[in-house]
């Protein structure tokens, strides 16, 4: 074993594992891109610091811009590399992180990430299921309020939670999702590649009962977020619907290698990118877009904005009460709840493959349940609804991750290096500079600073200072030394393949 002691079990799995059977941009890429756009997750608030105060015209070419900057900066360098070697994300990585960073980087933090998406979906796939049961009739609104407890004696700390009627439901969905996840994970997989049609004829039928609403729509004079009368409203609603987009897909941008590493060519790897991502996320936000904007501009009430994420008549879940006849409505909620709740399964499942990859003496089943378990306080206490955060969180983990790998493909000219002993600081740095600036927003938040929440599109600038700090450490000599690809270990000497799944075909999950 000494020949291959510079790599760890995980990562020396992944480079013995058999090359796949490659396949066309039209059953890989494409299709999983396209379900992932189809998410609520995706689209149900991004009008709500864009569309309420730069109109139509703003937001609706910032999710044009957005849509090309995540196929040419997220997706394009890993695809491409991914193709070339027929390597996925965690393999790959061990060039511009070293082979200690790319498990750091590509399998802990990755597989924490997924914690964080599972909560998410749980929680639009139970509150999104509800809102269409009581829409139906089938049960009521009194059971879906939110519930605080007081911690403490006299004027204790206040914690609210949702309703007991999610709770209950939510924490029985969560466990069910996990166990499907690490059983069936495949068969859902295979559902979710017919599946998204459903959600996709919903969302085109939602904009369409609400066109009527469009000539009337006005973005609001009151910015929601501040309660002070907008300033430079157009501009500033594209930035922010870069920044969310863009945000959004990071994570997915780093499984672009996965599905490269399955693609039969590069022309099928530009297709997938240009099909499943830019138009994808083009389309979809478009006519999420215009959904709300006609739902608002036909609602003849005076509107009243809360400034609360998931709350206000900008979000795709407002306009569809607003616009659309109640039974409708409901059906259309639950569609997009089942659809969510697949994403649970999936993040499940990739818990339980990545951290098993390094910490084996935990199983999968294991490691998904305690993933399972951590979730699902994200989802009790509402969290995981605060979408605008969690994006800008992701972005600013995720963005600079790709940001660095491509500064490492640009200073290569696209031949993958192969991987380099232990930390790579070059890649670290890089990374650790990138989620400083990408956390700027967040940070300024927290500690009032008005300017600094301003600076967007946060994840596009950790994006860019990845890529140029590692040109830079790179250009003087920081990289550590390059290892050759070992041979594959004997069959008996590899982890079980049950417990590492390193060269499976991606899913369509983040």
């Amino acid at each position: 074993m000494s020949e291959h002691a510079p790599f760890s079990p995980a990562l020396q799995s992944a480079l013995s594992h058999p090359p796949l059977e490659r396949k066309g941009w039209q059953t890989t890429s494409a299709p999983s891109y396209i379900a992932f756009f189809l998410w609520a997750v995706f689209f149900d608030q991004l009008g709500r610091r864009t569309l309420a105060i730069g109109g139509i015209g703003w937001s609706v070419l910032g999710a044009a811009v957005a849509s090309l900057l995540c196929y040419f900066l997220l997706y394009r360098v890993p695809a491409l590399w991914g193709q070339k070697t027929g390597w996925p994300f965690t393999v790959i990585g061990s060039s511009t992180f070293g082979t200690t960073g790319t498990v750091g980087l590509t399998f802990i933090v990755f597989g924490l990430a997924q914690i964080l998406i599972m909560a998410v979906a749980t929680l639009y796939a139970v509150d999104w299921a509800f809102q269409g049961l009581s829409l139906c009739g089938l049960v009521s609104l009194k059971w879906l309020e939110p519930m605080t407890l007081t911690l403490g004696a006299g004027a204790g700390t206040v914690l609210e939670l949702r309703s007991p009627l999610i709770l209950i439901t939510s924490l029985v969905w969560i466990y069910a999702a996990s166990l499907t996840g690490h059983f069936l994970v495949r068969i859902i997989a295979a559902l979710m590649k017919i599946y998204p049609i459903f959600p996709a004829l919903m969302l085109a039928l939602a904009m369409i009962l609400t066109l009527t609403g469009l000539p009337s729509f006005r973005p609001l004079e009151i910015d929601p977020a501040t309660s002070a009368p907008v300033v430079d409203g157009g501009p500033r609603a594209f930035l922010m619907m870069v920044q969310m987009i863009f945000g959004f897909f990071a994570i997915a941008g780093t499984v672009a290698a996965d599905f490269g590493a399955v693609n039969r060519t590069e022309r099928d790897v530009r297709l997938g990118g240009w099909i499943g991502v830019a138009l994808a996320a083009w389309t979809v936000a478009t006519l999420s877009l215009l959904t709300v904007a006609g739902a608002v501009g036909r609602y003849s009430a005076p509107l009243h904005l809360k400034n609360t994420p998931g709350v206000g008549n900008f979000s795709f879940r407002t306009a569809l009460v607003l616009g659309l006849p109640e039974k409708l409505a409901g059906a259309i909620f639950l569609f997009f709840a089942l659809s969510s709740l697949a994403q649970t399964c999936f993040s499940a499942d990739i818990i339980g493959h990545r951290f098993a990859a390094v910490w084996p003496r935990i199983s999968r089943l294991g490691w998904n349940l305690i993933g399972t378990t951590a979730a699902w306080p994200l989802v009790a206490t509402g969290l995981a609804i605060r979408l605008e955060e969690i994006f800008t969180l992701l972005g600013a983990i995720f963005a600079p991750m790709v940001g660095a790998m491509t500064a490492d493909y640009v200073r290569n000219r696209g031949v993958w290096p192969g991987p380099r002993r232990g930390l790579n600081p070059a890649g670290l740095v890089a990374w650790l500079c990138g989620v400083a600036v990408g956390l700027v927003p967040l940070i300024a938040v927290a500690g009032g600073w008005s300017d600094g929440s301003r600076l967007q599109p946060s994840s596009v600038f950790a994006f860019a200072a990845a890529f140029l700090i590692y040109t830079l450490l790179a250009a003087i000599g920081a990289e550590s030394q390059a290892l050759p690809i070992p041979k594959p270990l004997p069959a008996c000497e590899l982890p079980d393949a049950a417990d590492v799944p390193l060269s499976s075909e991606p899913a369509p999950t983040a």
